[in-house]
């Protein structure tokens, strides 16, 4: 009971980090860029991803993450 008490204490007060600014930078590439290939290099990429799909439904882009392309 202690165990489980004092693991909802730390999970009730643990901050998770918060990234904004993905809604209206997917929104403003979906209307710039027609079709074609996004190279995304940041924190948090699914979010990215999932607004950039919300904001293109014809699914005209295509995002490649850092993970997928090679630097020298």
């Amino acid at each position: 009971m202690i165990l489980l008490a004092k693991s909802a204490w730390f999970a009730w007060g643990f901050q998770r980090s918060y990234i904004s600014g993905y809604a209206s930078a997917a929104q403003s590439l979906a209307q710039t860029a027609g079709s074609g290939i996004i190279l995304f290099d940041g924190a948090l990429p699914a979010n990215f991803i999932f607004f950039l799909r919300g904001a293109d439904p014809g699914r005209h882009l295509i995002v490649v993450r850092k993970a997928l392309y090679v630097t020298r």
